[in-house]
């Protein structure tokens, strides 16, 4: 998967982690929604298969984090009491906001652009500014 069990770590005590790693079924799952929820957020400006195909050093440091954090957001309900509520629920808030700024155009990571299968190149899905002259009014 895009996401390792060592990228977790900067996120979340080794305690935090061993309750979450006793059901590795829900935790992969968890990691798949992220995935899918940043993907909404990216599609139209990168190409989200080959981002997600990245490996190790090839990943974007952001996005890997921003997955970890939505993906612990999915996993909250497996923490006794939700303990840390507060503080999963301000890193996702987070993680949504960096993704709708990547959305904008805000922030643009070094990710993958889309490109044509055919021809390889850029599929042109590039910011199209629109708008016009000020209006005229003419008075005789």
């Amino acid at each position: 998967m895009y996401i390792t069990e060592v990228d977790y770590r900067t996120a979340i005590t080794s305690e935090e982690q061993a309750v979450i790693s006793e059901h590795p079924d829900e935790w992969q799952a968890a990691e798949r929604v992220a995935i899918e929820l940043a993907s909404g957020y990216l599609r139209a400006r990168y190409d989200v298969e080959a981002t997600f195909a990245q490996r190790g050093m090839e990943r974007n440091p952001l996005l890997v984090q921003v997955i970890v954090h939505l993906a612990l957001y999915q996993m909250l309900h497996r923490l006794p009491y939700q303990m840390g509520y507060e503080r999963y629920k301000e890193l996702y808030d987070n993680a949504i906001q960096w993704l709708v700024d990547v959305q904008k155009g805000v922030n643009n990571p070094n990710l993958p652009s889309p490109t044509n299968p055919g021809t390889g190149k850029p599929n042109g899905l590039e910011t199209i500014r629109s708008g016009g002259l000020k209006k005229n009014t003419y008075h005789y």
